[in-house]
C-alpha cells in the first residue's frame, strides 16, 4: 500500500503499460436477439454468440480490418481453442471468491 493507504497499481504508478492483457465485451440486447461475450487480447479478437455454433475469430495483426474470419479454417482450430479457454478464465476470475471463514472472528 503507498502513503495514502490505497493500493497504487503499477499502472498508476507509470510502471506499468496496463493493467491486464485483455478486455472482455458482452453484449446483451433483448431477450431474442444477440447475446455475445468478445475476447481481445493484443492480437486477437474472439466472439462467441450464446447457443450458437458459429462464432468469429479475427487475427488482428494480419487482419485490422477483420475481413478474414478465422472461426472455421482449420488451422486455427488450435487458436481458437486457447482463446476459448481465455474467455473463459477470464469471465472465471470476474466471479468473487469467498472469504475464508476466521475462528473467533
Amino acid at each position: 500500500m503507498g502513503m495514502t493507504g490505497v493500493d497504487q497499481s503499477p499502472v498508476w504508478t507509470g510502471e506499468a503499460d496496463a493493467a491486464r492483457d485483455h478486455v472482455v465485451v458482452e453484449n446483451r440486447h433483448e431477450p431474442d436477439t444477440i447475446h455475445a461475450k468478445t475476447y481481445v487480447n493484443e492480437r486477437y479478437k474472439l466472439t462467441i454468440y450464446f447457443n450458437q455454433p458459429y462464432g468469429e475469430l479475427f487475427d488482428l495483426q494480419e487482419d485490422p480490418g477483420e475481413i478474414n474470419n478465422l472461426w472455421d479454417d482449420p488451422a486455427s482450430q488450435a487458436l481458437r481453442s486457447d482463446l476459448v479457454m481465455k474467455l473463459l478464465f477470464a469471465e472465471m476470475g470476474k466471479e468473487p471468491l469467498p472469504m475464508p471463514r476466521i475462528w473467533g472472528a
